[in-house]
């Protein structure tokens, strides 16, 4: 049996730590590089709280699908408008013809 005294032991202790700390330090060194730095940690964390913030005012599945309901009733509304429009129009150009010929008619007995 090999017998060590406490100056040895505490030497040998000491050049372990000091070789522990050395290799840790490397090690931390090298992985440095692999990890984001807290200022990039922040500025990527204050950019996602505002995509959130913007995602939680994204109209919903419902929203779209009551947005659509309400458009094909308004298109069908327009579509009747536009009927009645043009049944206006024709009314119209009836209308006009018979001015026209009152129109003539009072010209006609004026002279």
């Amino acid at each position: 049996m090999i017998a060590f005294e406490w100056k040895d032991l505490a030497w040998m202790f000491a050049v372990g730590a000091g070789a522990a700390t050395v290799l840790i330090g490397f090690v931390r060194w090298k992985l440095a590089a692999d990890f984001a730095k807290a200022a990039d940690v922040a500025i990527i964390n204050g950019r996602l709280a505002a995509m959130e913030q913007r995602l939680t005012q994204v109209p919903s599945h419902e929203d779209l699908r009551a947005l659509q309901n309400r458009v094909g009733g308004l298109e069908r509304e327009v579509a009747v408008v536009g009927e009645k429009v043009s049944g206006l129009g024709q009314i119209m150009v009836r209308v006009e013809h018979q001015v026209n010929l009152v129109s003539q008619h009072l010209i006609q007995e004026g002279r």
